[in-house]
């Protein structure tokens, strides 16, 4: 009798335990996933500061040194495919810097050296499927050009807009 009401004790604490660690569970799962969720925020929103930070150079001669532009002013660089004229990727250390870099680089127009920002992901992916889209619309005979994210053909565009006027136009012919 004795050993019976231990045994039942057992169990009930056993239980009482077994539930409290369920419901631990349940609770630390629904915590983690939204720690989860705010590092993702976290990581999209610091990719899309460093990216405010990046610049790419195009058309750079690396002999050349005539610059306003100071070692401490570059945090990192990078040289984008081979050779000695592909692009440079640089990392400056603010944000104000880019500006006044930005400004400064209509200065560069006739020295074929041309600076711009380094796109996201997301903005690479648009720009493609707007290049794309212009391929089209040369190969129609069109004499189309790229204004940022839109395309010029006596009237503006966006990739998706002159996709859909293109398929109609062919099925007019």
């Amino acid at each position: 009798d004795f050993r019976a009401k231990i045994d039942k004790k057992i169990e009930t604490l056993d239980s009482s335990i077994e539930k409290k660690l369920h419901e631990l569970t349940l609770d630390l799962s629904g915590k983690i996933g939204k720690l989860e969720n705010r590092v993702k925020e976290l990581e999209s929103e610091n990719c899309q500061l460093r990216g405010e930070l990046l610049q790419i150079i195009h058309g750079l001669d690396t002999q050349q040194k005539n610059s306003e532009i100071e070692i401490g002013d570059i945090s990192d660089s990078y040289r984008l495919g081979d050779g000695d004229s592909s692009a440079i990727l640089v990392e400056l250390i603010s944000f104000k810097k880019k500006r006044k870099i930005f400004e400064n680089s209509f200065k560069l127009k006739e020295t074929g050296v041309f600076v711009s920002s380094d796109p996201s992901p997301s903005e690479r992916i648009r720009q493609k499927a707007v290049v794309q889209q212009l391929r089209v619309a040369k190969q129609g005979g069109k004499d189309a050009k790229i204004r940022r994210t839109r395309i010029i053909d006596g009237k503006s565009y966006t990739g998706e807009q002159m996709e859909v006027f293109l398929r109609e136009e062919q099925q007019r012919n």
